[in-house]
């Protein structure tokens, strides 16, 4: 059960799904993730790319792979499949 979370895999830098970043914030903590389960009834579905604080984020180890749980609250947007 996932309640008010999505499971995202983070991106690398050079990956952020178009998201551009002005010189000025390239030290931000700001980061890309592709969703990998999200409650039904959310916009975002499986597959597509959220934009998110990386502090808000929780670390998860699933099976060896290091993933992680943010807040539906906290996604600060998203880029559809």
């Amino acid at each position: 059960m996932l309640n008010e979370n999505v499971l995202v895999q983070v991106l690398e830098e050079e990956q952020e799904g178009g998201m551009i970043v002005p010189d000025t914030h390239k030290n931000s903590k700001f980061g890309a993730g592709t969703v990998l389960s999200a409650p039904d009834d959310f916009s975002i579905k499986e597959g597509d790319i959220v934009f998110f604080d990386t502090l808000l984020l929780t670390n998860v180890k699933i099976k060896g792979e290091e993933l992680k749980f943010i807040k539906f609250s906290d996604i600060l947007g998203y880029e559809p499949k």
